[in-house]
């Protein structure tokens, strides 16, 4: 699966015509990006298949005075996994709620509960007192969350259930994962599945991975392991963000590491681990001059000090992006096979490695990646696979 961004025309309603046009160009150059992917792909033999985007009232957005909900259907990965022959999707994730038009909890009887409830993927992990939030936090939890009263946030999947047709973009993906015989679960069938983020997982043959996950001490993990990955081994880490920005396990003994990463001698012991000094942000120092006026939420290249609009995207377009260090480019690798990846561009130390253990590294740039907030394995999700499921530490209990 390759996802898919507002097309052009998405963008008529958007009055001056100098944001009109940038978008445009952004949505154009995106899928011209996608497109390289696909045909890098399908080089390979695989098949490809892409999602819908969602149908979006503009109308009712603009008039009730909210922010237009961004693209959901181009970071796939960000919900739903194939884990074995089974999928999991997830998609009902915070913008999703907000898009469906779902009852949520207000700000009255602010604690734990509420905030785990509603917490967006760019806010903090931890529980934060209302009045600590950052301001843009506030904001948007009053403009989002006004005059609406609190529910069980479990009794309104049958809501959104009912207007599922307007938010169907993973159907042909649906239909792609049944024609494969592979089993579908949904979050909607079991609330342990909202326990962990289908970001959050990392597959190595029979060991599962969990990162990205907050308050580990409080999830069911023994439970969760048990029900539904009982012939897995699964390992609780922490990360710095989504598992997939902080590390690719490129090839059976070879990962690519951001620096602030744990040491890795416990879980992938002998495993070479190749860090990238200088990556990340300090390589895209206007976006963090940008990020002291809008929280670091997006970034179009050549346009960073536009006071126009920087305006614009935090009134409108605040949801589409979140916080960008989770898509560190150089490690949000796709592994097409033992021999192949595929990289947003080039980095000395780590091509050296893949040469090393015979790996050919191709180069399909997203250069939206920093507005977007995802990087080529974001943007990309494996549906069904060939060959048998692999143990790489048979010592392990």
């Amino acid at each position: 699966m390759v996802g898919r961004s507002y097309p052009p025309e998405f963008y008529s309603w958007i009055k001056s015509t100098k944001l009109r046009k940038l978008f445009e160009r952004i949505a154009t150059e995106t899928e011209e990006d996608f497109g390289k992917i696909i045909k890098t792909l399908e080089k390979f033999g695989v098949k490809v298949v892409r999602p819908n985007t969602p149908e979006i009232l503009i109308d009712s957005y603009l008039t009730s005075n909210q922010r237009i909900p961004g693209p959901i259907s181009m970071n796939p990965r960000d919900q739903m996994i194939m884990i074995g022959n089974t999928f999991y999707v997830y998609p009902y994730d915070n913008i999703s709620i907000k898009t469906s038009g779902r009852a949520i909890p207000s700000v009255d009887g602010w604690n734990k509960q509420v905030y785990d409830q509603i917490r967006g993927t760019d806010w903090p992990n931890d529980f934060v007192e209302f009045d600590r939030l950052p301001e843009w936090i506030q904001k948007e939890i009053r403009t989002l969350h006004k005059d609406v009263k609190y529910r069980e946030i479990r009794e309104d999947h049958k809501e959104i259930a009912q207007k599922s047709s307007m938010y169907d973009w993973w159907a042909p993906i649906i239909e792609e994962v049944k024609r494969s015989g592979n089993s579908i679960i949904t979050n909607l069938e079991d609330s342990l599945l909202d326990q962990i983020p289908a970001n959050g997982i990392m597959r190595i043959g029979k060991d599962l991975y969990f990162g990205g996950v907050s308050q580990i001490d409080n999830i069911p993990t023994t439970q969760i392991a048990n029900k539904y990955f009982s012939n897995y081994r699964c390992h609780w880490i922490t990360t710095g963000g989504h598992i997939d920005g902080c590390f690719t396990a490129v090839k059976p003994g070879l990962i690519v590491s951001i620096m602030d990463m744990p040491t890795y001698a416990q879980t992938f012991p002998d495993w070479e681990v190749v860090y990238l000094k200088g990556e990340s942000w300090s390589k895209v120092r206007p976006f963090l001059d940008l990020k002291q006026k809008n929280q670091g939420r997006w970034w179009i290249k050549g346009h960073e000090y536009d006071d126009e609009l920087i305006d614009y995207v935090e009134t409108w377009l605040r949801d589409w992006t979140g916080y960008a260090e989770e898509s560190v480019f150089d490690v949000n690798i796709l592994v097409i096979d033992q021999k192949n990846i595929i990289v947003n561009g080039y980095n000395k130390k780590a091509f050296q490695a893949f040469e090393r253990y015979g790996v050919t590294p191709h180069i399909c740039p997203i250069r939206h990646r920093y507005f977007w907030d995802g990087g080529v394995h974001c943007l990309t999700l494996d549906l069904d696979r060939e060959g048998d499921r692999q143990d790489y530490f048979p010592y392990r209990n």
